[in-house]
């Protein structure tokens, strides 16, 4: 672990590295671009000011509408799932808590699903508009709308137990998987093949208009996560110690259940399901900073931001002829990852 007076450091590196990271990854591809020329590209018109060439049109726009928009997306969808993975692990003081485990990612795919297979009904109502901010709302609301299912059925005498949730989790995640099944059943072959590739996971499917207009909202929901460390850190001591200290737990939990849900459900209308980066992110970063959500949240999404646009070349890279699915890479590594946490768990108990 970082000795406490270097982790403020550490996280300034992480960012450094994200920011590095992305940029890198802009001008690796089929068709290579040097970094001078993606600095000129980036910068528009100050890039004659600063002295420096004008680009190729065609690399402009392969990267505009291209790589930008994707690599964009994996910033800001690795950066969401690892902070809302941190958070909810803290909310529920379980390591083993995800996002893709409990049902919020189920619920999200189960709204982004329904738009899907009734695509011309959503579009047509002006509540909804086109169909991207449609499945933007509708899977914010599926994940928001199964995560608190969760939390109601957890809450037993003012409470929430831990063990019971996890259960309820499960629950919700299966029925929720049954429900895109039945949509599966129910829809033609185009729809069938738009929701099979939500299910598996892709930064390259999005419309680029949908992914900068998503932005800002994936901004400000980050934003006020990383500032719930201080209620975060009162919770992990249980709800009595939160009431003696001044917090009263019960509006804590539900805000931090709306904001979770709300980012994991973005993450899910722009990018599909993908699992485990909420659970294997916050256990890479508390190894370095500790249980302190001061240091962990901040840690986490930065992370998960290096991880998914490091995932998101591998997999645009590794076959020559196709781009693999985000969600199958990441299960292959946070599957083994997970149950390395189980026996280590059950490690403990039996000694």
């Amino acid at each position: 672990m970082i000795p406490k007076q270097y982790r403020a450091t550490l996280i300034l590196a992480l960012a450094l590295l994200a920011l590095v990271s992305g940029f890198l990854a802009l001008s690796i591809g089929s068709i290579a671009i040097a970094p001078s020329e993606l600095l000129s590209i980036c910068l528009g018109p100050l890039a004659s000011l600063l002295g420096l060439a004008e680009p190729d049109p065609a690399h402009s726009s392969i990267i505009l509408y291209l790589r930008l928009p994707r690599i964009l997306l994996a910033l800001l969808a690795g950066s969401g799932l690892a902070l809302a993975g941190a958070t909810l692990q803290g909310l529920f003081r379980n390591p083993l808590a995800d996002p893709a485990l409990i049902g919020v990612s189920s619920g999200g795919a189960v709204g982004a699903g329904l738009v899907l297979l009734l695509g011309s009904s959503f579009s047509a109502a002006p509540a909804f508009g086109s169909s991207p901010y449609s499945l933007m709302l509708m899977a914010m609301l599926g994940s928001i709308g199964s995560t608190y299912l969760v939390y109601r059925l957890s809450k037993t005498g003012g409470r929430i137990h831990v063990p019971t949730m996890l259960l309820c989790g499960i629950a919700v995640n299966t029925f929720g998987g049954a429900l895109v099944g039945v949509m599966l059943f129910c829809a033609d072959l185009d729809t069938l093949r738009e929701i099979t590739f939500c299910s598996m996971g892709s930064f390259s499917r999005a419309p680029h208009t949908a992914v900068f207009a998503a932005t800002p909202i994936f901004l400000l929901l980050l934003l006020l996560l990383l500032r719930q460390s201080k209620p975060l850190n009162v919770l992990l001591l249980g709800n009595a110690e939160a009431l003696h200290l001044g917090f009263d737990p019960h509006p804590i939990q539900r805000h931090l259940i709306l904001l979770s849900g709300a980012l994991v459900g973005l993450s899910v209308a722009l990018c599909g399901t993908i699992a485990f980066v909420g659970l294997v992110t916050p256990h890479l970063v508390r190894l370095l900073v500790g249980p302190n959500h001061r240091y962990l949240l901040p840690g986490s999404a930065l992370v998960g931001s290096v991880l998914m646009v490091l995932v998101d070349l591998l997999a645009h890279n590794l076959l020559a002829q196709a781009n693999i699915p985000i969600g199958i890479l990441t299960a292959f590594i946070g599957a083994p990852f997970f149950l390395y946490l189980l026996f280590s768990a059950r490690r403990k108990e039996i000694v």
